[in-house]
């Protein structure tokens, strides 16, 4: 396969680098806290059988996003935690999250625990186990 063949077919998202750019906006979207995480050998297959569909997938990206502009009242507005499976490197084959979960809190400061509770449960291998 030649180099541009090898690059349409590869990993085409790069789910980190977007992270980070939505952690540097001013307006719309923008991310809170992201972070990524190895995952664990009893995370790889979920009991509805992810393990097949996202085989490329040795970590999680985990990210807090403010959502400011969409069909809510300002004085509404969620947050919302989502998690992608991704490679190492922070790229995926789809842009589609995995798990996703809304919040309805008055500051930023307040999902900062919550975030890091996520990513201690990825951590210690219980994600999938664990009620949020």
């Amino acid at each position: 396969m030649n180099k541009r063949q090898k690059k349409k077919v590869g990993t085409r998202y790069h789910l980190l680098r977007q992270a980070q750019r939505q952690a540097q906006k001013r307006k719309g979207e923008k991310c809170i806290a992201y972070e990524i995480v190895e995952i664990g050998k009893s995370d790889m297959v979920h009991k509805d059988g992810f393990g097949t569909e996202y085989a490329y997938g040795t970590h999680w990206i985990v990210k807090v996003l403010h959502r400011k502009s969409v069909y809510f009242g300002k004085e509404h507005t969620p947050y919302q935690t989502i998690v992608y499976p991704c490679t190492s490197h922070g790229t995926g084959d789809s842009n589609a999250a995995l798990h996703v979960i809304f919040h309805w809190r008055e500051k930023s400061g307040d999902m900062i625990p919550f975030f890091e509770r996520i990513v201690d449960d990825m951590k210690q291998d219980r994600y999938w186990e664990a009620d949020y």
